[in-house]
């Protein structure tokens, strides 16, 4: 199945990558505005009323998307490639964008976002909402009001879904974890590539 994978392998996945001592951006912290920063993000996931992944087509070969994006092998684990983010968000937010494979192809992929400030989070939801619903037609599951109240919606594991006219899926999922006994606020935006036609049960 080519579904996101469950709620506690994607806290799993974050909490030993922060655990780590990764950051998004080596330089020292600097005072950086939350907003404005996500424009990137919906050029990167939205073709034509259709969802991809970083601008790259579905079925992409794992070899060619390294190359593409200039990926070390290092970076690779088996079915998926493990990157840090670079969008230019304030440094509190920890960045992780995940491209994952079926065969060796491209067929889903994540841009994670994770922080302790409630408020940073909440302004965070708050410009993706304004952004969304410029850009995408209405979600088929939820609705954007799931990201007003950010912090109750991820204590409660909400997602909005949108799906494309190919059948492609973005999904936005709002979650908490815990990392060394602070709560951690997950943005998770995942995309996957158009599910098979469904057959007609009169066939």
């Amino acid at each position: 199945m080519r579904k996101t994978l469950g709620t506690w392998l994607f806290s799993v996945i974050f909490v030993a990558f922060i655990s780590s001592g990764c950051s998004s951006n080596d330089k020292p912290s600097e005072e950086q505005p939350a907003l404005g920063k996500l424009d990137q993000l919906l050029t990167n996931i939205q073709q034509d009323g259709n969802y991809v992944f970083d601008g790259l087509p579905w079925l992409t070969a794992k070899e060619d998307v390294m190359e593409e994006r200039k990926l070390s092998q290092a970076s690779s684990n088996g079915d998926s490639i493990t990157v840090e983010g670079k969008f230019p968000l304030d440094d509190s937010v920890k960045q992780l964008v995940v491209y994952r494979f079926q065969d060796d192809q491209l067929v889903s992929g994540e841009y994670l976002f994770s922080m302790t400030d409630k408020n940073h989070f909440a302004a965070l939801c708050n410009e993706l909402k304004e952004l969304v619903s410029k850009s995408l037609e209405k979600p088929i599951s939820n609705d954007l009001n799931v990201l007003d109240d950010a912090e109750t919606s991820a204590e409660q594991g909400k997602v909005v879904m949108w799906e494309g006219k190919d059948r492609s899926n973005l999904r936005i999922s709002l979650l908490t974890t815990t990392n060394n006994g602070k709560s951690e606020y997950l943005l998770q935006i995942q995309t996957t590539s158009p599910l098979p036609e469904r057959k007609d049960l009169n066939s």
